[in-house]
């Protein structure tokens, strides 16, 4: 059943770096590891469409998305404080399946906010998790301060060299899953560098999920905005994914 709209309120909504907001809000429930919220305003004239956010972080009284200011839809919700009224449904999609570790988690830029959740999943349950994170710019990395903790290892890749080594975030990713003994693999990020990832991840014989980043305006399968290809058809990143298996794109391993 999908869950339905409902009223909350923000409890705090603060820089995180260069253009990144972190706002909370309250929500009782949980949610899974992948999993996504539907956010928008409450207003009754309000002109601007929900918006879908990785859910960042939380507990059993609230949730915690981090996302970049890009159009009007994130800027209205930057613009928002303390106390305000928030519309919002979820959790939404399907979530990171069970690893038995260890497993290295690949995040190109605001793909991290999906996940962090699965990083502190693994870290709760004593599996071994390592990341490799990159960006354009050193702007692009938000939330070193809270991930550093949290994994056995972070690598941080930039385009322009400005933090980290310099490159691509797939750079000697083949050589890290052989070194690391990897099991599995889970990465959020745009589509070019998860179809990167998923013929590394092939190529090595490691299991991958993948965390596709789609439009959404509804979050509930109607609208079909957030359309994929896999394998040969088209799926709905909101209801069958947003997590798939790479071998569902037709490059899982052999």
């Amino acid at each position: 059943m999908t869950p339905a709209a409902r009223r909350s309120t923000v409890v705090a909504n603060e820089s995180y770096g260069h253009n990144h907001f972190k706002l909370r809000f309250e929500w009782s429930g949980g949610f899974a590891a992948g999993q996504f919220f539907m956010l928008g305003e409450l207003a009754k004239d309000s002109f601007i469409l929900p918006r879908a956010f990785s859910a960042f972080r939380g507990d059993h009284n609230s949730v915690e998305v981090v996302y970049k200011v890009v159009g009007r839809g994130t800027h209205h919700l930057a613009e928002m404080r303390a106390g305000d009224d928030l519309l919002a449904w979820g959790p939404l999609g399907n979530g990171f399946r069970e690893s038995t570790g260890p497993e290295l988690l690949v995040a190109g830029g605001i793909g991290i906010a999906g996940l962090f959740a699965r990083a502190e999943a693994l870290a709760r349950s004593g599996h071994r998790a390592a990341l490799v994170f990159g960006g354009r710019t050193e702007s692009d990395l938000v939330g070193r301060r809270d991930l550093d903790p949290i994994v056995s290892s972070a690598t941080y890749f930039t385009e322009d060299g400005s933090f980290g080594e310099k490159g691509r975030v797939t750079n000697g990713l083949a050589e890290t899953l052989k070194r690391g003994g990897f099991r599995s693999l889970a990465a959020c990020g745009p589509a070019p560098m998860l179809d990167a990832v998923a013929l590394i991840a092939r190529d090595a014989g490691v299991r991958a999920q993948l965390s596709v980043e789609a439009p959404m305006a509804c979050g509930m399968g109607v609208c079909l905005g957030c359309s994929v290809a896999v394998d040969g058809r088209y799926a709905r990143a909101c209801t069958e994914g947003p997590v798939f298996d790479a071998a569902y794109f037709g490059v899982g391993p052999r």
